[in-house]
């Protein structure tokens, strides 16, 4: 092997640190389980691949449209030996704000779920058709799995402290939110 590749190697150790100081999110592959996968934001790990996962979701079945299910688990240990592949997915989603009904949302799968929310509810939302998903978001990227927090939400101005050009476009905005349910 050529010295300038030497040079140039990753050490496992290096990659898992730098994957965890970027609080990147990564799909664990699990030991003589091929139909089973870990997703989350990897936080730590050890000499012996133990790993810390946050926001953990659990995905198994098939890989066929419909048929794989996700299960939220949170913040997880995993033991490094169970641990067989660990696949960095980017890093992590930055938290959005968004308004219901304003058209910010590309996504309207994600928006009737926040819709049904309360605050402070938290849940995955997996999207597995196409006409509910970002529009950017390719049909072989479905199902897509989403961890939702509603942090809080602000009311509208009421009916009586609206003019008459505001209460006809909040009436627009609620007739759009509605037909689109």
């Amino acid at each position: 092997m050529p010295k300038d590749a030497l040079d140039r190697r990753i050490v496992p150790e290096q990659l898992l640190a730098t994957l965890a100081r970027q609080q990147a999110r990564v799909e664990v592959w699990l030991f003589e389980n091929t139909r089973y996968s870990l997703e989350g934001t990897l936080r730590g790990f050890d000499e012996h691949t133990n790993l810390v996962l946050v926001d953990t979701v659990e995905q198994w079945g098939s890989t066929a449209k419909h048929k794989r299910r996700t299960v939220a688990l949170g913040t997880i240990l995993l033991k490094g030996e169970n641990v067989v592949l660990v696949r960095s997915l980017g890093m992590p989603t930055q938290r959005k704000e968004v308004r219901l009904g304003d058209g910010s949302m590309a996504c309207t799968g994600l928006e009737m779920a926040l819709a049904k929310m309360k605050k402070c509810a938290e849940a995955v939302v997996t999207i597995h058709s196409k006409q509910y998903a970002d529009p950017a978001t390719p049909e072989s990227e479905l199902p897509k799995s989403y961890h939702v927090k509603l942090c809080g939400f602000t009311n509208g101005k009421h009916g009586y402290e609206m003019s008459p050009q505001e209460k006809i476009e909040a009436t627009r905005r609620h007739k759009e939110i509605g037909n689109k349910l």
